[in-house]
């Protein structure tokens, strides 16, 4: 596109039809990411970030998060 590029398919949609989960994630220097998790390793994610002091801000793909998004 001339204003830039979709950098995910749909995540409330096409991502979560492939089984991928979409996370907000924050690390301790306050860098952001987004990142695509497989439905069956969320567990592995979880840990994952607990060992490299990351949190998971919220679920991206859930509509009941939308509201949140909006208050931020």
């Amino acid at each position: 596109k001339n204003w830039g590029y979709y950098a995910t398919p749909s995540i409330n949609k096409r991502l979560k039809l492939k089984g991928f989960k979409t996370a907000l994630v924050i690390n301790k220097q306050k860098n952001l990411y987004i990142m695509l998790v497989d439905k069956d390793k969320i567990k592995a994610f979880n840990k994952y970030c607990k060992e490299e002091h990351q949190k998971k801000i919220l679920w991206l793909d859930e509509i009941k998060n939308y509201k949140k998004l909006s208050n931020l």
